[in-house]
C-alpha cells in the first residue's frame, strides 16, 4: 500500500505547485524520505518534476525567454545526476 501514500502526497504537492508555482518537491521530500531511502525519494521527486515540467513546457514555451532558460536547463541536466549520486 506504499503507492497510496506516494499518490496522496504527490496530489497534495501538485495542488501546492498549482497554486504557488513552486514547492511541489518541498512537500514531497520529507514524506517520501520517511517512506523510502533518500536516494530513491530523490529520484522519484526528480522524475515527477521532470514529467510535470515536460507537460507544462508546451503551454509556457511560447512565453519563455529561451536565451536565459536554455543555459539553466542544460546546467540542471548536467548537475542533477551529480546531486542524486
Amino acid at each position: 500500500m506504499l503507492w497510496l501514500e506516494f499518490t496522496a502526497v504527490t496530489l497534495l504537492a501538485g495542488a501546492v505547485l498549482g497554486f504557488t508555482g513552486f514547492g511541489g518537491a518541498l512537500v514531497m521530500a520529507p514524506v517520501f524520505m520517511t517512506l523510502v531511502d533518500p536516494l530513491t525519494a530523490t529520484a522519484i521527486i526528480l522524475i515527477v518534476n521532470a514529467v510535470v515540467g515536460l507537460a507544462n513546457l508546451r503551454q509556457v514555451g511560447a512565453e519563455t525567454d529561451w536565451s536565459i532558460a536554455k543555459p539553466l536547463a542544460i546546467a540542471a541536466c548536467i548537475t542533477s545526476p551529480i546531486g542524486v549520486w
